[in-house]
C-alpha cells in the first residue's frame, strides 16, 4: 500500500484499468455495508485483497517495464516460490488425494509460473522449466490444467517460431515418461476424466450451473439481480463455490458487479490490441500477457478463483504486472512516434 501511494500517479492518474479494479473493490464495500450479507468480515477482507496487488502488480510492472527488469522479476519469483510449489506437489502424494483440498489445488500454481517461464531470457531453461510443469499438469489429471497448459505451450513456441525444437522435445519427454513406472496409471487416470466428461457432466458443473441460474432466474427480485445475493450466497444454495466465476459473480454481486469485472477483461483486451501495432519491442510481452489471461480465463471458469486469494491475488498481480509495462511501453511509443 506504501509502494502505490508513493507512486500514485502511476497507479491512479489516466489509468482506465486501475480505476476499474478500485471501481471493483469500492463495490465490493459498498455492497457489503449497504445490503444484507451474512458473510464473515474476514472473507470481506480476503476478497479485497486480489484489487489492491493488481493495483501494486501494475505499479511495479510500469516502473519495469523493460525486458531486463521483466526477466529479473521472473527470475527472483521463481527462485522463491518454486521450492513452496515442489513441497505441495509432493504433499498430493503423501495424503490422500480425496480428502486434502490443499494439496489436491495445489496443482494450479503451476499455471501461476508458465508466464513467469515464458519471461526467462535462457531458451534452455524456458524448455526445461515448461516440460517440468507441463508433466505435473499432466499427473495432477485436472482437465482445466492440462488444456491450458498445453494451450500456452503450443501458443508461445509456435508463435515464436520454435516448433521443431518444441515438438522434439515433447517427443523426448514422452519417450522418458513412457518408461516411468507412474505413467500407465497416470495416463489411464487422465484418460478417464477426460472420457468422463459427457457422462458426469464435467464433474457435475452441469447441473451445478443450472441449479444457480434457476435460482437467479426464478427467484431474484430486481435488487438481487442488481446487486446479488452476497458473498456466500452460492454456497448456501448449493454448498460449494459455483465453479465460474462469472456465475459466481452473477449470483453474489449481481449485474452491477458482473459488469464492472467484465470491464476489466475487456481493458485487458484493449490494452493488447493497441499494443499489437508497437514494432519497437520485440520480446514477446504481448503474447505473454495473451497467454496468461487466456489461461486465466479458461480456468477461472471452469472452476472459482474470484473470492479465492491463493490464486486470485497472485493471477492479478501477473496480469497486471504485464498490463503496466504495456501501458507504460504505449504511452513511450504515443510520445515519440505520434
Amino acid at each position: 500500500m506504501i509502494y502505490i501511494l508513493s507512486h500514485w500517479r502511476i497507479a491512479f492518474a489516466n489509468n482506465i484499468y486501475t480505476k476499474t479494479i478500485c471501481s471493483f473493490l469500492a463495490y465490493l464495500i459498498l455492497r457489503y455495508a449497504f445490503f444484507y450479507d451474512d458473510t464473515p468480515i474476514i472473507r470481506l477482507i480476503a476478497n479485497c485483497v486480489w484489487p489492491i496487488i493488481a493495483v501494486l502488480g501494475y505499479t511495479i510492472g510500469y516502473k519495469n517495464y523493460t525486458s531486463e527488469n521483466l526477466s529479473a522479476i521472473a527470475r527472483v519469483y521463481l527462485t522463491f516460490i518454486v521450492p513452496f510449489f515442489v513441497y505441495n506437489v509432493f504433499l498430493s502424494f503423501t495424503l490422500t488425494y480425496d480428502t486434502d483440498e490443499f494439496a489436491k489445488d495445489a496443482f494450479f500454481i503451476c499455471l501461476i509460473f508458465l508466464p513467469y517461464i515464458f519471461l526467462l531470457k535462457s531458451p534452455k531453461w524456458k524448455y526445461i522449466l515448461y516440460i517440468i510443469f507441463a508433466a505435473i499438469a499432466f499427473i495432477s489429471t485436472k482437465r482445466t490444467i492440462l488444456i491450458a497448459t498445453i494451450l500456452s505451450g503450443v501458443l508461445f513456441f509456435l508463435k515464436t517460431k520454435r516448433g521443431k525444437e518444441s515438438l522434439a522435445l515433447v517427443i523426448l519427454f514422452v519417450i522418458i515418461f513412457s518408461f516411468s513406472p507412474l505413467s500407465k496409471d497416470i495416463i489411464a487416470n487422465t484418460s478417464d476424466r477426460f472420457l468422463s466428461i459427457g457422462e458426469d457432466g464435467g464433474s457435475g458443473r452441469n447441473t451445478l450451473y443450472f441449479q444457480i441460474w434457476t435460482d437467479i432466474s426464478s427467484n431474484y427480485s430486481t435488487q438481487d439481480i442488481l446487486v446479488g445475493k452476497g458473498f456466500s450466497s452460492v454456497s448456501h444454495l448449493v454448498g460449494m463455490d459455483a465453479h465460474m466465476d462469472i456465475l459466481q459473480i452473477l449470483h453474489s454481486l449481481g449485474f452491477i458487479g458482473l459488469i464492472i469485472y467484465l470491464t476489466i477483461y475487456i481493458i485487458i483486451l484493449y490494452k493488447l490490441k493497441m499494443y499489437k501495432n508497437i514494432v519497437d519491442y520485440n520480446d514477446h510481452l504481448g503474447l505473454i500477457t495473451f497467454i496468461t489471461f487466456i489461461c486465466f480465463v479458461i480456468v477461472a471458469n471452469m472452476n472459482c478463483f474470484i473470492f479465492n486469494p491463493s490464486f486470485s491475488v497472485p493471477m492479478f498481480f501477473l496480469i497486471s504486472l504485464f498490463i503496466g509495462a504495456i501501458s507504460c511501453r504505449l504511452q513511450y511509443y504515443q510520445r515519440f512516434h505520434i
